[in-house]
């Protein structure tokens, strides 16, 4: 039986996909917008709702203290392509980690891989090979050079170019 204090995992849409939570008695947890990705397609709404079933698979949505906390890192890290399904995951890791949880994150997404990192989150990957160092994007124009750090549009504000990102500083994940 699972307690408050055991370790449990927060898996993405792609933990789902390859199969993980139906063959395993960890206890998982998901958000509700991972939710819905998942039970749209591959046919899994009905093993996913067993899984909810039998309590095993808990649907949470975390408080905006922590959606605040992944904005933040988010943004410091520069990193533009998390989702609202991919916040909402990396949200729930960091609220049931403030309540005392060990938690492990399962995506093969590298932004919610890097994110996590940046976050002090442990993660695991389940096709790829994951992430090696974590990153801290620079968002650039290549037209004019102006550097952007937070609210990156699509196009330059000031010559109209597609905005771009490049690998600024790392560390090992």
């Amino acid at each position: 039986m699972q307690t408050d204090q055991d370790p449990v995992i927060v898996l993405d849409s792609t933990a789902f996909y390859a199969g993980l939570p139906f063959s395993s008695a960890v206890l998982c947890y998901t958000s509700p917008q991972i939710l819905g990705e998942v039970s749209k397609g591959r046919g899994l709404g009905v093993k996913v709702s067993a899984l909810m079933e039998s309590g095993r698979l808990k649907i949470v949505d975390a408080d905006k203290e922590s959606f605040n906390k992944v904005q933040e890192a988010a943004n410091k890290s520069a990193d533009t392509k998390l989702s609202n399904a991919d916040t909402s995951l990396l949200a729930l890791a960091v609220f049931l980690q403030a309540g005392g949880r060990e938690v492990t994150v399962v995506s093969d997404d590298y932004s919610i891989q890097n994110i996590a990192s940046h976050l002090g989150l442990k993660f695991s990957s389940i096709m790829t090979q994951g992430i090696a160092k974590t990153v801290k994007w620079v968002v650039y124009c290549s037209g004019c050079g102006k550097s952007f750090s937070r609210d990156v549009p699509k196009r330059c504000d000031v010559c109209g170019t597609e905005i771009k990102r490049k690998f600024g500083s790392n560390r090992p994940a």
